[in-house]
Formats: C-alpha cells, sequence, structure tokens
C-alpha cells in the first residue's frame, strides 16, 4: 500500500474576498480582455463544482498568461509564482494581494525547495476552502506552438491534497491559444479541457510506485493539453512547420477562434505525419525548406502573413483607405488621450525589458495602472472647473477606452501599410502561391 504523508494546514486569509479586490478583479479582467481585438471562452462547465480544483494551463506570454485564467471564470483564483518576486517586501505585499503564493524551484537550489512547505500548507487550505489553485506545469513561460516538459510538483500537490479532504482532486487542463505572443490587441482562445479525477487515478492504482504515478499522470496532462493548442512537438523543424502552417491558413476568415485553431491543427496533423512517412519525408523537406525561404523573404520586406491569401487585394486595400479616412476624425481623441500609456509603455518595452515576451504583460500593467489614474485627474480637474457631469464622465471613460482602442488603431496602420508594401512585390506574392500549392 502507498505511505501516506502527513500533511499540514496553515490558517490563511490570502483567499478570502473583499469590495477592494473585486474592484481590483473587475478591472484586471476589463483591462485584460480589452487587450484583445478578440477573445474567447470554451469549456467552462467542464469546471468540477463542489470539487478540490488545480488549474493547469501551458505557459507562453509570461504574467499575460495568469490573468486570462483570472478573468475566465467569476470569483478568486490563488496562483503560484516564482519564488524571486518576493525577495523584495513591497513587491511581495503586492503579489501577496493579487492573491500569489511563492514558489521555490529546484533551480533555486534544493536547500530553498524545503521553503515550499510552508507555501503548500496555505495552498492546501486555500483548496480545501473550493478556491481553485492555479500552477504552471512547464514552470517556466516559452513564446512558442509547443510545450515545455511537464514538472511532477502539480500531481504531487494533488495528491497530497487528496490525503487531507473527502472530496476528489481535479487537475483541469487549460489551452491558451494567442494570435500573437509579442503584438497587443491580438486574439486569445482559452479553452478548458477534460479534468483529471486524481483522487479516482489513486483508488484505482493503490499499488503504483510515485515515479510511475508521476509518469503517467504527466502523460494524460501533456497529452489533454497538448489537444487544446496549437501543438508542433517538434523542436528541430518548429520554426519551418510554423511558417508552413501560416501560409496555409492565410486569407481564411474562420468564423471562430476554436475553427483557426482547428485549421492549424489540421495542417500541423498533415505535416507530422508526412515526417513519419519516409517516403514524403523528401518532399516535406522541400515544403519546409520553401516556407523557411518565404517567411525569410517576406520579414526582409516588412509584410504581415495577414496580407496574403485574399482573391481581391487591390479591392481589400481600397476599402481600407476609405474606412480609415472615415474613422479618422473620430479615433484621433483617443489617440491623445492614450500618448501617456503608450508612451511610458513603449519607453519600458524598448530601454528596459530585453525578454520581449514581456511586452505584453507590461502593456496591460501600464493601462491598468495610468488609466485610472487619469480618469481620476480628469474627474478632480473637472470638477474644479465647474464641467458638466456628463461632460466629466465621457472623457473618463474615454480614458479607460482609449489606450485599447489605440493599440488596435496601430496594429491595423501596420497591416494596412503591409498591404500596400505586398501590391508592389509580384515576386513574393508568386512565392507565396507556389509554397502554398505545395
Amino acid at each position: 500500500m502507498r505511505e501516506r504523508r502527513r500533511i499540514t494546514r496553515k490558517k490563511t486569509d490570502i483567499h478570502k474576498s473583499s469590495f477592494q479586490y473585486r474592484l481590483t478583479k473587475f478591472w484586471s479582467d476589463l483591462s485584460t480582455r480589452m487587450s484583445y481585438f478578440r477573445s474567447e471562452t470554451i469549456g467552462l462547465e467542464k469546471i468540477p463544482q463542489d470539487s478540490i480544483v488545480i488549474f493547469a494551463p501551458n505557459h507562453c506570454n509570461t504574467l499575460i498568461d495568469a490573468l486570462n485564467i483570472l478573468r475566465m471564470r467569476k470569483g478568486p483564483t490563488v496562483y503560484g509564482a516564482r519564488a524571486d518576486l518576493f525577495n523584495k517586501p513591497a513587491l511581495a505585499k503586492i503579489l501577496r494581494y493579487l492573491k500569489i503564493v511563492p514558489l521555490v524551484r529546484v533551480r533555486d537550489g534544493l536547500s530553498n525547495v524545503t521553503k515550499n512547505y510552508e507555501t503548500m500548507s496555505e495552498v492546501y487550505t486555500v483548496l480545501g476552502d473550493g478556491i481553485p489553485f492555479c500552477m504552471f506545469p512547464e514552470g517556466t513561460h516559452r513564446p512558442m506552438h509547443s510545450l515545455l516538459s511537464l514538472k511532477k510538483g502539480i500531481f504531487r500537490m494533488a495528491i497530497e491534497v487528496d490525503q487531507l479532504y473527502d472530496r476528489d482532486v481535479y487537475v483541469v487542463p487549460v489551452g491558451l491559444e494567442y494570435g500573437d505572443y509579442f503584438r497587443f490587441g491580438s486574439t486569445c482562445l482559452i479553452q478548458i479541457g477534460d479534468a483529471i479525477n486524481v483522487s479516482s487515478y489513486m483508488r484505482e492504482h493503490p499499488d503504483e510506485g510515485d515515479a510511475e504515478t508521476y509518469r503517467n499522470l504527466l502523460g494524460i496532462l501533456k497529452e489533454r493539453m497538448s489537444e487544446l493548442i496549437t501543438y508542433i512537438p517538434d523542436d528541430d523543424n518548429y520554426q519551418a512547420i510554423w511558417d508552413y502552417t501560416r501560409i496555409k491558413t492565410a486569407g481564411r476568415r474562420p468564423s471562430s477562434l476554436q475553427e483557426r485553431l482547428k485549421n492549424n491543427r489540421t495542417v500541423i496533423s498533415s505535416v507530422l505525419k508526412d515526417l513519419d512517412n519516409s517516403d514524403a519525408a523528401s518532399l516535406l523537406e522541400a515544403k519546409l525548406n520553401a516556407a523557411k525561404e518565404f517567411n525569410n523573404m517576406r520579414k526582409a520586406e516588412g509584410i504581415s502573413y495577414r496580407s496574403f491569401g485574399f482573391k481581391h487585394p487591390l479591392l481589400r486595400f481600397v476599402g481600407k483607405t476609405l474606412l480609415a479616412l472615415v474613422l479618422l476624425p473620430i479615433l484621433l481623441p483617443f489617440a491623445i488621450f492614450s500618448a501617456l500609456p503608450m508612451i511610458v509603455s513603449g519607453f519600458l518595452c524598448n530601454k528596459l525589458i530585453k525578454d520581449k515576451a514581456f511586452c505584453n504583460s507590461v502593456r496591460d500593467v501600464v493601462i491598468f495602472l495610468l488609466a485610472p489614474i487619469e480618469a481620476i485627474i480628469t474627474l478632480i480637474v473637472g470638477l474644479c472647473c465647474s464641467v458638466a457631469w456628463y461632460d466629466i464622465l465621457l472623457l473618463m471613460l474615454s480614458f479607460f477606452v482609449a489606450p485599447a482602442i489605440a493599440y488596435c488603431c496601430l496594429e491595423w496602420s501596420r497591416r494596412w501599410l503591409s498591404d500596400l508594401r505586398l501590391m508592389f512585390k509580384p515576386a513574393l506574392c508568386k512565392k507565396f502561391e507556389t509554397v502554398r500549392t505545395m
């Protein structure tokens, strides 16, 4: 029989809700949602009710991943983050207010890992009180359509919690699929997968050793997580496969983000099948090399994938231009209102942030912090100057939504300029069609 470890629970109030937290969560959810031109959440009904739930999302977009998990459901969620973030007392207080607890990783030194016992005791109390805990099983982020090796810590936690409570413990896989990891105003698809009943597994496999249990459960989790995202398991050919996928799906107008994901997975599945087929391998290599060559040409010309694959590019460009001229007088004030957040986030991303995967997180946090401050200043100035209340309200609302609108306009302008450049690159268009029909 499996040996039962002695687990303790620590009294904690980190998961207790308050008016301030609910207000902060409301604005955080809203500002994160405004960071995307399009966003969908699918599968909320798969989250077990009246059970202990641990969310297991893929980790590809730094802090934004946690913010999207937070907004996908009502109510609080407690998170684990790397322990070195808590070294500064002021930051540690902020993180705790946001319901984030420190997790020491093996890379931080084996002597420090024992500090996790106190944190885990607190997490067990949180889970026992019915609050979900979110843990990224990859351990670190990587802006790629793939998965790093999953760490066994998530199932060690689940098994220990199972020993404490009579309710079943579930690990719920979550897939985070982004249209772009680095550009603000892209798309975000959140998909909840089929939950893994860890308690049931333990009852059905009482004689399994720990190593075998972790290996089997991690295998199940990886399989279910990979079904929720665009998944390219081949790191050696990753970029070529992704380029080829984008070429094959360019110009399509899927009705939903889930359909777009399905289109990506169909192309990738075909490529992986050919990789395993020795007869098709040589032809596939030619396709991937052509896709890689096309991508290098495209990047050198500064042209987006989104400009390719349309039947009537000239009409599309003219329509975009006319629409821009009509909307310009309306959108110009929003550009002015968003100047400060855009300048601050631009400076931070260009001068201080080395890992560009953090840029979207920085932009979101800057909007989250500065928009309310600008709105409050507007309110004070408006009241002091006896401005009509409806004008004050309109200006305050403008400061809240302006950055999101401005970033969307910048992205739209980038695509417009890309369309313009492509009109003068017939050789690149021909190359695209050649690769697409291979």
